[in-house]
Protein backbone atom coordinates (compact mmCIF):
# COMPACT_ATOMS: atom_id res chain seq x y z
CA UNK A 1 0.00 0.00 0.00
CA UNK A 2 1.14 3.28 -1.11
CA UNK A 3 0.04 5.57 1.93
CA UNK A 4 -1.31 5.31 5.40
CA UNK A 5 -4.31 4.83 6.44
CA UNK A 6 -4.63 7.90 7.99
CA UNK A 7 -2.91 9.93 5.33
CA UNK A 8 -5.64 8.44 2.66
CA UNK A 9 -8.59 10.79 1.93
CA UNK A 10 -11.65 9.08 2.97
CA UNK A 11 -13.80 7.72 0.35
CA UNK A 12 -16.38 9.86 -0.81
CA UNK A 13 -20.35 8.98 -0.81
CA UNK A 14 -20.92 8.13 -4.31
CA UNK A 15 -17.58 5.79 -4.15
CA UNK A 16 -19.52 4.31 -1.12
CA UNK A 17 -22.46 3.79 -3.25
CA UNK A 18 -20.58 2.65 -6.26
CA UNK A 19 -18.22 0.00 -4.28
CA UNK A 20 -21.36 -1.25 -2.19
CA UNK A 21 -23.51 -1.83 -5.68
CA UNK A 22 -20.04 -3.42 -7.29
CA UNK A 23 -20.94 -5.91 -4.16
CA UNK A 24 -17.41 -5.11 -2.64
CA UNK A 25 -16.49 -2.29 0.49
CA UNK A 26 -15.78 1.37 0.13
CA UNK A 27 -12.03 2.09 0.38
CA UNK A 28 -12.04 1.90 4.43
CA UNK A 29 -12.24 -1.72 3.81
CA UNK A 30 -8.17 -1.94 2.04
CA UNK A 31 -7.19 -0.49 6.04
CA UNK A 32 -7.72 -4.27 7.26
CA UNK A 33 -4.54 -5.10 6.10
CA UNK A 34 -2.80 -1.69 6.96
CA UNK A 35 -0.32 -1.50 9.98
CA UNK A 36 -0.57 0.05 13.09
CA UNK A 37 -0.74 4.29 13.25
CA UNK A 38 2.34 6.06 13.38
CA UNK A 39 3.43 6.86 16.99
CA UNK A 40 0.96 3.76 18.44
CA UNK A 41 2.24 1.82 21.33
CA UNK A 42 0.06 -1.16 20.60
CA UNK A 43 -0.82 -2.79 17.16
CA UNK A 44 -4.70 -1.16 16.17
CA UNK A 45 -6.79 -3.69 14.45
CA UNK A 46 -9.39 -2.25 11.92
CA UNK A 47 -12.87 -3.71 11.48
CA UNK A 48 -14.91 -3.19 8.33
CA UNK A 49 -18.52 -4.16 8.97
CA UNK A 50 -20.66 -4.86 5.89
CA UNK A 51 -21.79 -1.23 6.68
CA UNK A 52 -18.99 0.21 5.96
CA UNK A 53 -17.95 2.25 8.69
CA UNK A 54 -14.55 1.43 10.52
CA UNK A 55 -14.84 0.54 13.88
CA UNK A 56 -11.06 0.49 15.85
CA UNK A 57 -10.65 -1.63 18.83
CA UNK A 58 -7.15 -1.72 20.19
CA UNK A 59 -5.57 -5.46 19.58
CA UNK A 60 -7.22 -7.53 22.77
CA UNK A 61 -9.81 -5.51 23.76
CA UNK A 62 -13.00 -5.94 22.88
CA UNK A 63 -15.84 -3.74 21.51
CA UNK A 64 -19.13 -2.52 23.50
CA UNK A 65 -21.81 -4.93 23.09
CA UNK A 66 -25.88 -3.61 24.28
CA UNK A 67 -26.53 -5.21 28.13
CA UNK A 68 -28.58 -7.95 26.62
CA UNK A 69 -27.74 -10.54 28.85
CA UNK A 70 -30.56 -12.21 31.01
CA UNK A 71 -28.86 -10.81 34.23
CA UNK A 72 -29.43 -7.10 32.84
CA UNK A 73 -33.08 -7.77 31.75
CA UNK A 74 -35.91 -9.01 33.85
CA UNK A 75 -37.55 -11.81 32.26
CA UNK A 76 -40.97 -12.19 32.27
CA UNK A 77 -42.28 -15.28 34.81
CA UNK A 78 -42.90 -18.62 33.18
CA UNK A 79 -46.83 -19.36 32.76
CA UNK A 80 -48.29 -22.73 33.68
CA UNK A 81 -48.50 -24.86 31.14
CA UNK A 82 -51.37 -26.79 32.50
CA UNK A 83 -54.04 -25.73 34.85
CA UNK A 84 -52.89 -27.98 37.84
CA UNK A 85 -49.42 -25.89 37.57
CA UNK A 86 -51.38 -22.37 38.69
CA UNK A 87 -50.87 -21.61 42.03
CA UNK A 88 -51.69 -18.36 41.45
CA UNK A 89 -54.37 -16.18 39.37
CA UNK A 90 -51.11 -14.52 37.77
CA UNK A 91 -49.46 -18.12 36.44
CA UNK A 92 -52.47 -18.69 34.43
CA UNK A 93 -51.83 -17.81 30.75
CA UNK A 94 -53.10 -14.21 29.47
CA UNK A 95 -54.06 -13.14 33.23
CA UNK A 96 -51.05 -10.44 34.47
CA UNK A 97 -51.66 -8.60 37.80
CA UNK A 98 -54.13 -6.03 36.81
CA UNK A 99 -56.58 -8.77 35.02
CA UNK A 100 -55.93 -10.91 38.46
CA UNK A 101 -56.95 -7.76 40.71
CA UNK A 102 -60.20 -7.65 39.16
CA UNK A 103 -60.92 -11.03 39.26
CA UNK A 104 -59.76 -10.85 42.84
CA UNK A 105 -62.45 -8.28 43.00
CA UNK A 106 -65.64 -10.11 42.01
CA UNK A 107 -64.72 -12.98 43.76
CA UNK A 108 -62.17 -15.27 42.50
CA UNK A 109 -59.00 -15.57 44.57
CA UNK A 110 -57.60 -18.60 43.09
CA UNK A 111 -57.40 -20.31 39.55
CA UNK A 112 -59.52 -23.20 40.77
CA UNK A 113 -62.31 -20.94 41.10
CA UNK A 114 -62.26 -19.96 37.53
CA UNK A 115 -63.46 -23.78 36.45
CA UNK A 116 -66.79 -24.08 35.21
CA UNK A 117 -67.74 -20.01 35.18
CA UNK A 118 -68.96 -18.58 32.37
CA UNK A 119 -66.58 -16.07 31.49
CA UNK A 120 -69.29 -13.28 29.71
CA UNK A 121 -70.53 -13.47 33.43
CA UNK A 122 -67.64 -12.63 34.56
CA UNK A 123 -67.38 -9.83 32.56
CA UNK A 124 -69.83 -8.43 33.06
CA UNK A 125 -69.45 -8.79 37.23
CA UNK A 126 -65.88 -6.40 36.22
CA UNK A 127 -68.09 -4.41 34.82
CA UNK A 128 -70.73 -3.63 36.88
CA UNK A 129 -67.87 -3.66 40.44
CA UNK A 130 -65.82 -1.52 39.05
CA UNK A 131 -68.71 0.97 37.52
CA UNK A 132 -66.94 0.88 33.92
CA UNK A 133 -67.85 -1.10 30.61
CA UNK A 134 -64.17 -2.50 30.34
CA UNK A 135 -62.45 -3.02 26.99
CA UNK A 136 -64.12 -6.20 25.48
CA UNK A 137 -60.26 -7.56 24.98
CA UNK A 138 -60.89 -8.67 28.77
CA UNK A 139 -63.57 -11.33 28.05
CA UNK A 140 -61.04 -12.68 25.62
CA UNK A 141 -58.65 -13.19 28.26
CA UNK A 142 -61.62 -14.34 30.34
CA UNK A 143 -62.29 -17.10 27.78
CA UNK A 144 -58.78 -18.28 27.60
CA UNK A 145 -58.16 -18.24 31.01
CA UNK A 146 -61.42 -20.15 31.73
CA UNK A 147 -60.72 -22.45 29.13
CA UNK A 148 -56.92 -23.01 30.29
CA UNK A 149 -58.20 -24.13 33.42
CA UNK A 150 -60.71 -26.55 32.07
CA UNK A 151 -58.00 -28.64 30.74
CA UNK A 152 -57.43 -26.81 27.26
CA UNK A 153 -53.77 -25.81 26.09
CA UNK A 154 -52.59 -22.45 26.76
CA UNK A 155 -54.09 -20.25 23.82
CA UNK A 156 -53.73 -16.75 23.42
CA UNK A 157 -56.65 -14.54 24.11
CA UNK A 158 -56.75 -13.07 20.47
CA UNK A 159 -57.72 -16.63 19.51
CA UNK A 160 -61.03 -16.09 21.08
CA UNK A 161 -61.94 -12.60 19.35
CA UNK A 162 -64.27 -14.13 16.65
CA UNK A 163 -66.11 -16.79 19.66
CA UNK A 164 -66.24 -13.01 21.79
CA UNK A 165 -68.13 -11.37 18.81
CA UNK A 166 -70.66 -14.12 17.91
CA UNK A 167 -71.75 -14.73 21.25
CA UNK A 168 -72.35 -10.88 22.01
CA UNK A 169 -74.07 -10.48 18.39
CA UNK A 170 -76.24 -13.44 19.58
CA UNK A 171 -76.92 -12.05 22.93
CA UNK A 172 -76.98 -8.17 21.91
CA UNK A 173 -81.07 -6.48 22.34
Amino acid sequence: MDAHPRERPAATRPQRRRARRAGGRHQAAERLDAGPPKGCRRPVRTLAPAHGRVHRHAEGARPRRRLTTARHVKLPPMKARHAADAATLEDIPNIGPSIAGDLRGVGIATPQDLAHQDPYALYERVNAATGQRHDPCLCDCFIAAVRFMEGGAPTPWWHYIVERKRHFADHAG
